[in-house]
């Protein structure tokens, strides 16, 4: 299960996993009446799972994420020390079909304050408005794609190759993960600048969508021929 597919954890149910994760909850615990809660399940972690908790006794709501097993719990606070904790106590078991996964579970969960980074993999994933140009979303699409493994070391790990946005910057990168989960960055390499959006009417863009992926669909039938 990825980490945007959420089960709702019943109200019965809900009771142990506030017991494990309240007393890291600051400055005030959770009721467990005001709170609902949801669980994913992550294929590089065997017993521990990914919850979801929103509170809804402040106006908008508190959403906290907590990385737990019954019994043991620790809260993510969006820097690289939870996940790494958990890595080692867990441990992470990491292999080619799920390398994928977790990068895409750290960058989501791991937020540098200076760069904010996150994989882009389809057009959606910028969460770009209509307010953007038909043009910028074809150019973006055009350019981006899946992360993909490009070798694998039985004792070192994996290197894959992906693109990440970084503030407002579109950036290819090689991306090391060690068997530990330790997540490194190299060869980056700057392929445009995505700006933010601006208040002029709102354009058209399902027509680029459609233009850009028959592109890409035609490049690859001829690739395969």
């Amino acid at each position: 299960m990825s980490t945007d597919e959420w089960e709702k954890i019943e109200h019965k149910d809900a009771a142990d996993v506030m017991e494990d994760v309240n007393p890291y909850i600051h400055p005030i615990p959770f009721s467990l009446e005001m709170t609902r809660l949801s669980v994913s399940r992550l294929s590089f972690y065997e017993d521990y799972k990914l919850y979801k908790m929103t509170n809804f006794e402040a106006r908008h709501g508190v959403t906290k994420y907590t990385l737990r097993k019954p019994g043991h719990a620790v809260v993510i606070n969006w820097t690289a020390e939870p996940i790494y904790k958990i890595n080692k106590i867990a441990p992470v078991q990491i292999n080619e079909n799920n390398v994928v996964d977790y990068i895409k579970f750290f960058f989501t969960y791991v937020r540098d304050r200076e760069r904010n980074l996150q994989v882009i993999e389809k057009i959606e994933d910028l969460k770009l408005n209509g307010k953007q140009s038909a043009q910028l979303h074809f150019n973006v699409m055009s350019k981006i794609g899946p992360v993909s493994l490009e070798s694998v070391d039985s004792n070192e790990g994996f290197d894959l190759l992906g693109y990440l946005l970084s503030c407002n910057t579109l950036v290819k990168s090689r991306i090391r993960v060690k068997k530990t989960g330790t997540i490194i960055l190299s060869d980056e390499e700057k392929i445009m600048n995505i700006p933010p959006a601006r208040n002029h009417a709102p354009f058209k863009v399902e027509h680029a969508i459609r233009k850009a992926r028959s592109t890409r669909k035609e490049k690859e039938d001829t690739e395969n021929e």
